[in-house]
Order: C-alpha cells, then sequence, then structure tokens
C-alpha cells in the first residue's frame, strides 16, 4: 500500500473497519461450511490488531466449544493471542502477515484431526 500511491489514496478511517466486517463474513461462512474435524486458517495482511486477532476472537465468541483453537504450527513471528504475526521489521522484511487457525468440535465433542 505504501508503493502505490493510488491505494494509499484510497485508505481512510473507515476503511479497516469495513475490512473487519468483510472479514468476518467470510471467517464465520468458512467455519459454517466447515466439516465436524475440520482445520480453518484465517490470514491477513493487516496490522491492525482489530483485522487480526479482533475477527478471530470472534469465532470462538458466536460458536462457542465448537470452535477450538489450533496454534499455527509455525515458530516464525511472534505469538498473538489467537496466532502469530509475521512483520517486515522484525522477521527479516517478511510480511505483514497474521495467522490464526481452528479446528471445528468433531462428533460428540472429540477434536478429530483430518
Amino acid at each position: 500500500m505504501l508503493k502505490d500511491p493510488k491505494a494509499l489514496g484510497a485508505w481512510t478511517p473507515a476503511r479497516p473497519r469495513f475490512l473487519r466486517g468483510r472479514q468476518w463474513a467470510l471467517l464465520s461462512s468458512a467455519f459454517l461450511l466447515l466439516k465436524p474435524g475440520g482445520s480453518l486458517v484465517y490470514a491477513t495482511c493487516a496490522l491492525d490488531g482489530a483485522e487480526n486477532d479482533g475477527v478471530a476472537r470472534r469465532l470462538p465468541e458466536k460458536y462457542g466449544d465448537d470452535a477450538i483453537l489450533d496454534p499455527p504450527g509455525f515458530s516464525e513471528g511472534e505469538a498473538t493471542e489467537f496466532g502469530r504475526i509475521i512483520l517486515p521489521d522484525r522477521d527479516g522484511g517478511r510480511g505483514p502477515m497474521y495467522v490464526a487457525r481452528f479446528r471445528k468440535r468433531g462428533p460428540a465433542g472429540i477434536a478429530a484431526h483430518t
């Protein structure tokens, strides 16, 4: 965004709020379609914590024990409440990238791995 004057010029303070709403709709819809025991990755290129953990937090708030936090299987970046974030200034120029992973509770309350 910083390298593209057109993209930077289109940014407004309302944009992150709009994106959070869209991201939540996508995440929630994907979770509803996920089969029991299935895994779901939520990833963004956002720096805003409200677009990252803020959206991820809503999954267990809405779906309760059916949404099981399943931490990403890598150690790069730094841990957040629900996932990991890779930041360019701390991770050799990589990122920004946020990743959170959830598993949908399987039959009889078992968090099956698929």
